[in-house]
């Protein structure tokens, strides 16, 4: 036994990509330690739900975030001792787990430890790859498959319709494992995804999963790309072949990029049709996230009616009244499987474009939908529950990707971003002040503050002398802040700040106006700051081939057609980090601890503001 969970948990490697997360300073052999016993324990004691409304056990997601900000052994056993306090004990499964029976009890919590024996055994004989594309990615984890062939009669696992279910909890912990490069984590969070009953069904429609384009791309796919498709073995590469001989009833999803014209399933529609699909939509070449995110704010069949106050609408009911036409939304969204095989520098734009995403929902729309507080006054932020795990979830996207191939990659990116506007539309699409969020004032550290030496730069009497560093207060308050989101969230927040604090945007009708009288002085051209994003923008094709300008950091501004967007930049996530500080209780200087905001953006007192602004920013 002992060998076995030594296996599963290994001290944490270092994060596997680019854009993961990054270890902070105070890591050290006891908090390891510590971590290790922790990761341990609740790997052998308790259930990963913690209540019969599938609560789910968030006990090692503090735990490794801690551990990762580089907090004491002592705050991470404290933290973890807090959590124990509700969770439920292991269950155990009426039977065992084989590839013969493993549909047989998806949606099961009774099958939990099945399910995770079955992942333990898959990880340390097929290795994380090969485990994450046949029972995770493949066509036949996802729809029915008969003798190869695709079969509406056969067992629908649904497998990823359960990763980003349950608040998208399954993505969640599974990420945790590829960060880290432990195997229990990551057998726990898809044993998690197997019990779990696949809500967001309805954002993942079947033809996803049409292979017939997939077997294209990959006749055409990078030596990169090949190589890891190659070695994830025969069962993938059989089922994608067999799907060849007979497509899905529905046209795919178009995120093929530049290849859209080489494969014949695909028909894009002409910009009249897009027109009529989106409403007030403009036909763009290749839409950034935050495009389509604007889009979304303005779309009147995502008006949110007064809700009925003893029965607010789940997101199961938001989901299937409104998924159509989330779909039509998303699907603008460019992704080219083939570049993300060979191109590093596209896979990490269009992961930034996500990052971007979840903060302006998160950041700019809680402090646009902040409403008043009970005595009437305007309260500082509204930090709501939902979009902020659309925040801690991002920052796993990166580790995710990097285990799986590039046909993956573009199905899970896909689906995160109909997902992602999906629980913004559940939440009454809070509409988007980026210019007051941008320029507000920024909430200031809280207690006993320090006396600068008269030496100190830039001067004594210089706040910037109390808070040079304004991350460096958030992370030690989350640190020891007793809800364990709020770790996670800022380390999700400063991840991105540390990726993409130099980001810059700007109008695209104001470049395109410009560029169209021949450009100024001050203001890029369309040209120039598509050049600028590069592949970040989303702007495919041989106009951005050779580009010596940073991906990541470009000289001029990436143009979006968001309201406001010459004001947006970098800043956002610190931004959000300030007002979810200050909204949550800076608790390690004396504030009192809160929690987070249910009431979404629906509140009667502030419907007609929201209209008001609303109206404003069209």
């Amino acid at each position: 036994m002992s060998s076995t969970i030594d296996f599963l948990f290994p001290s944490p490697s270092r994060p596997p990509a680019g854009l993961s997360p990054r270890h902070w300073p105070g890591v050290s052999p006891s908090s390891t330690k510590v971590l290790l016993e922790v990761l341990k324990h609740n790997h052998e004691h308790w259930h990963i739900f913690f209540n019969d409304q599938h609560f789910h056990n968030h006990a090692p997601h503090r735990s490794l975030a801690l551990w990762a900000m580089g907090a004491d052994g002592d705050v991470i056993r404290a933290g973890y001792e807090k959590d124990c306090g509700y969770e439920k004990p292991r269950i155990v499964s009426p039977g065992k787990i084989s590839k013969e029976n493993f549909t047989e009890h998806l949606g099961d919590e009774r099958y939990y430890r099945g399910y995770l024996e079955f992942f333990e055994a898959s990880l340390k004989h097929d290795g994380i790859s090969h485990t994450l594309e046949e029972y995770l990615f493949s066509p036949s984890a996802n729809v029915g498959v008969k003798e190869g062939l695709f079969d509406e009669d056969a067992p629908q696992p649904h497998m990823l319709a359960r990763f980003f279910s349950g608040v998208v909890h399954p993505v969640i912990h599974a990420g945790y494992g590829l960060e880290f490069g432990l195997p229990g984590m990551l057998a726990e969070g898809l044993a998690q995804t197997a019990v779990q009953q696949a809500a967001t069904l309805p954002l993942i429609p079947a033809h996803l999963f049409d292979s017939s384009v997939y077997s294209t791309l990959n006749d055409l796919a990078g030596s990169a790309g090949k190589a890891l498709h190659d070695a994830l073995g025969n069962t993938v590469s059989k089922l994608d072949a067999a799907f060849e001989s007979k497509s899905l009833s529905k046209s795919p999803l178009n995120f093929m990029g530049d290849f859209r014209k080489q494969v014949e399933v695909i028909n894009p529609r002409k910009p009249s049709e897009e027109q009529t699909l989106t409403g007030s939509v403009k036909a763009k070449v290749d839409p950034h996230a935050l495009d389509i995110l604007g889009w979304v704010s303005k779309d009147e069949r995502f008006a949110t009616p007064e809700p009925d106050p003893e029965k607010r609408e789940s997101f199961d009911e938001c989901i299937k009244k409104h998924s159509e036409a989330i779909l039509q939304f998303s699907k603008l969204w460019k992704l080219d499987a083939t570049r993300l095989g060979h191109d590093k520098r596209y896979l990490d734009a269009k992961i930034e474009e996500l990052a971007f995403l979840v903060a302006v929902m998160y950041g700019v729309g809680g402090w646009t939908g902040r409403g008043k507080k009970e005595d009437g006054s305007e309260a500082l932020f509204n930090a709501d529950f939902f979009l902020m795990h659309l925040i801690t979830s991002s920052a796993f996207i990166p580790s995710i990707c990097f285990f799986i191939s590039p046909t993956s990659q573009a199905r899970f990116l896909q689906i995160y971003l109909t997902n992602a506007l999906a629980y913004y539309v559940f939440r009454g699409c809070p509409p988007l002040d980026i210019v007051g969020f941008q320029t507000a004032k920024e909430p200031q550290p809280a207690g006993p503050q320090p006396h600068p030496d008269k030496s100190t730069l830039p001067s004594p009497e210089s706040p910037k002398a109390l808070n040079p560093d304004p991350w460096l207060p958030i992370i030690q308050t989350s640190v020891v802040h007793p809800d364990e989101h709020v770790p996670k969230t800022q380390r999700s927040l400063s991840n991105w700040a540390e990726a993409f604090g130099t980001r810059r945007f700007c109008s695209a009708l104001k470049a395109q106006g410009r560029s169209a009288s021949g450009g100024s002085d001050n203001m890029p051209s369309l040209e120039d700051a598509a050049a600028s994003a590069g592949l970040g923008m989303g702007w495919g094709g041989e106009s951005v081939q050779g580009s010596s300008l940073s991906l990541l950091g470009g000289e001029n501004p990436i143009p979006i057609e968001l309201d406001g967007a010459e004001y947006l930049d970098g800043t956002v996530f610190l931004r959000a980090a300030e007002m979810t500080a200050e909204r949550l209780g800076r608790v390690r200087e004396g504030e009192h601890a809160e929690f987070w905001d249910f009431k979404g953006f629906f509140d009667k007192d502030d419907r007609k503001e929201q209209a008001d602004l609303r109206k404003a920013l069209l």
